[in-house]
């Protein structure tokens, strides 16, 4: 049976009536959780999330089976399993999982045909564009080092393979950190004034660049109408990511932070979503475990609805235009709206790239 959810997400507003964060929201919107707008908001992402997720819980089935496949633990019989309790060095049948071998032989093949170093070549069309297409191809090859890209490929490669579909999304990290600054201080005594050199520590940006990630299939919010090749025709796109309170926070903190009202989620007890349930079958294989979608009391998990839409802002009362537009929105905890703002892409694309090899069209 497929995983379906109906209904809103029910929290009581009065939890958020009695607080007020003063957050200076984009656009000058009110973008308070209760507010009118806010909740308006709030429920056209449900809504897409919660359809999605019902058409993409009709391939949890088979996706269960092919995860059950896929390892490369296979359970004794019951014979071989009392042999083994009896003396565990009495030999016993070697199952081959093959789909599986066959599997990680597909995977090796790929890794040595995309793998190359450097990964993503460029080359100028005049010849005044030569010089900036090789500097273009050193900056990137230094980004997929530092941010380990090929992991994420390999991972987009699996999925397709595994599943029929792959999910990549093209970012821009940041990292933070402290900096040592040398400075000379004046310093006055008895003798008269002499200089100190003194070292401080200072927050700053250490390293900035292009970066990849990937989304769980069983965790994909893509429109249902469109095919898997065809993200870009779709009203929507999405996936649900978790996180943290503490890094939430932090990254509100930073001075370029695009993410708001995350101190309001502080008022809520529970911040899981309901459609972040894991229904694969992954934890079944040996050393396999469900724990990233187990809650721990330890931890102030969080998750995110993130979501690309194409909109009319006129009509979603957040701006003057009547033409769509893509815009980015994140829904924290299936109640709070912690992003909301354009996605001002040159490309004018979903920042969304889908492997899809034994589509059929």
């Amino acid at each position: 049976m497929p995983y379906i959810v109906t209904g809103e997400p029910s929290n009581p507003r009065s939890i958020y009536a009695d607080k007020n964060f003063d957050y200076e929201y984009p656009e000058g919107l009110d973008l308070k959780p209760g507010s009118k707008l806010h909740d308006y908001i709030r429920n056209q992402i449900w809504q897409r999330a919660r359809e999605s997720r019902n058409e993409m819980s009709k391939r949890f089935d088979s996706w269960n089976k092919i995860d059950e496949t896929l390892t490369a633990y296979i359970p004794l019989k019951e014979k071989e399993r009392l042999v083994k309790e009896k003396d565990s060095t009495k030999p016993i049948s070697i199952v081959f999982p093959y789909t599986y071998s066959m599997l990680e032989a597909l995977l090796t093949y790929m890794s040595m045909a995309f793998f190359q170093d450097p990964m993503f070549q460029y080359e100028g069309v005049e010849d005044s564009d030569t010089i900036g297409a090789i500097l273009l191809e050193m900056v990137v090859r230094l980004h997929c080092i530092k941010n380990k890209v090929p992991l994420n490929i390999h991972t987009v490669i699996r999925d397709s393979l595994a599943y029929g579909i792959g999910i990549g999304i093209p970012g821009w990290f940041k990292q933070y950190g402290k900096k040592p600054v040398r400075s000379e201080v004046i310093v006055e005594s008895e003798i008269g004034y002499s200089k100190q050199q003194t070292v401080n520590a200072v927050d700053t940006l250490l390293f900035e660049g292009n970066s990849l990630s990937n989304i769980d299939p069983y965790m994909f919010l893509p429109d249902p109408n469109v095919a898997s090749n065809e993200i870009q025709k779709g009203e929507y796109c999405g996936w649900i990511e978790r996180d943290n309170l503490m890094n939430m926070l932090s990254e509100e903190g930073m001075n370029d932070s695009n993410v708001f009202n995350v101190k309001y989620l502080k008022l809520k007890k529970n911040k899981i979503s309901s459609l972040s349930t894991d229904q694969s079958n992954r934890q079944l294989k040996f050393g396999g475990s469900d724990s990233l979608r187990s809650m721990n009391q330890s931890t102030n998990s969080v998750d995110n609805i993130k979501m690309y839409i194409n909109l009319i802002p006129k009509d979603w009362g957040i701006g003057e235009s009547e033409y769509p537009e893509k815009w980015l929105f994140q829904l924290s905890a299936d109640d709070v709206v912690t992003m909301c703002e354009p996605a001002n892409h040159y490309h004018g694309m979903y920042p969304i790239a889908i492997a899809s090899p034994e589509y059929d069209g």
